[in-house]
């Protein structure tokens, strides 16, 4: 009678586990020592839409599942568990069967035999997705302009300690390029804010247009932006050269004029053209003959002598 009761006991038992893993609100996946899925649960059911019966005895890095360019990497994390004892995680997409990719985080705890030999894989699944954009979107808002989506100051700073690393090492000139746009406050105390943003997002884009990917493009506040110019050239006179061919196609560029949309109070559309120049002061750099703070005030002092000599204009540190 001792031993039904034991026997009913752990029926239960073994009942209510199978309920709480069945039910869970996140995906589990039981694999054996081959890899192979011998349980998958209805939240796993859910979001791939294969049902159990479809999956069980398919390998865990089934084809449909993963990402091409994941697959190598989820097989080493399988088979990683054969020999390590403690609780592994990492990260991997896992498609459904409608094509949606989804962000999951795996929790891969191992289930031994006596002999200490690997038996089975628990594989916790937990979605991402939702949290990972947050984080990166968060960490996009730390370092880009909200504005024109350019780099901000602070990661121009980052982009300037590289490029002197870079510099460096390579013995190529870089500059750093300090531009103000020139009539831009007349054109905000005229039809305000918003006609100036749309300006703004537009020179950004111009000034992209000019430059190569290896170079970069700053919001420093206001209407003044950033040019970072990387490993221009190894001869002083050449990099100049180089510099000063770039300083005139953002100047020639910016010169363009604007056209715009103002959406006015009576519900009429203005279409608004300014023109608005800019002033450009340079300097160069190599290696760390000079802090960032240097570099940025000389660069700056440059553009108030472009300012000086009457705007439009390109004007060099000497």
């Amino acid at each position: 009678h001792a031993k039904h009761a034991l026997q009913m006991q752990l029926r239960q038992e073994r009942d209510f586990m199978d309920n709480v893993l069945e039910n869970a609100g996140v995906i589990i996946l039981v694999l054996n020592k081959e890899g192979a899925i011998i349980r998958f649960n209805k939240k796993a059911e859910e979001f791939t839409g294969y049902s159990a019966s479809e999956v069980i005895g398919k390998p865990y890095f089934w084809k449909h599942f993963l990402i091409e360019d994941e697959k190598e990497k989820v097989v080493g994390y399988f088979q990683e568990m054969l020999y390590v004892h403690q609780t592994r995680y990492h990260e991997n997409y896992w498609v459904s069967r409608l094509g949606e990719k989804r962000l999951f985080h795996w929790t891969n705890t191992r289930l031994s035999d006596e002999k200490d030999e690997m038996q089975y894989v628990v594989a916790i699944g937990n979605d991402i997705t939702e949290r990972k954009q947050n984080e990166e979107t968060i960490k996009h808002l730390a370092f880009y302009d909200p504005l024109t989506q350019l780099p901000n100051r602070r990661l121009l700073r980052d982009r300037i300690t590289k490029a002197m690393a870079m510099s460096k090492r390579t013995h190529y000139y870089g500059a750093l390029m300090f531009l103000d746009l020139d009539n831009f406050k007349s054109l905000n105390d005229t039809y305000g804010h918003t006609l100036g943003d749309l300006l703004l997002m537009e020179a950004a884009n111009r000034i992209k247009y000019c430059v190569r990917e290896t170079d970069s493009v700053a919001r420093f506040g206001g209407d003044e932006f950033i040019v970072l110019l990387t490993e221009i050239n190894s001869n002083i006179d050449e990099a100049y050269h180089q510099a000063r061919l770039v300083a005139d196609k953002v100047r020639h560029v910016l010169a363009q004029p604007y056209i715009m949309q103002h959406h006015q109070d009576d519900g009429s559309t203005l279409t608004v053209t300014h023109e608005c120049t800019s002033s450009v002061g340079i300097a160069l750099f190599k290696g760390h003959d000079i802090s960032q703070d240097e570099l940025l005030r000389k660069a700056d002092s440059a553009m108030y002598e472009a300012k000086k000599a009457g705007r439009n204009q390109v004007s060099f540190y000497m």
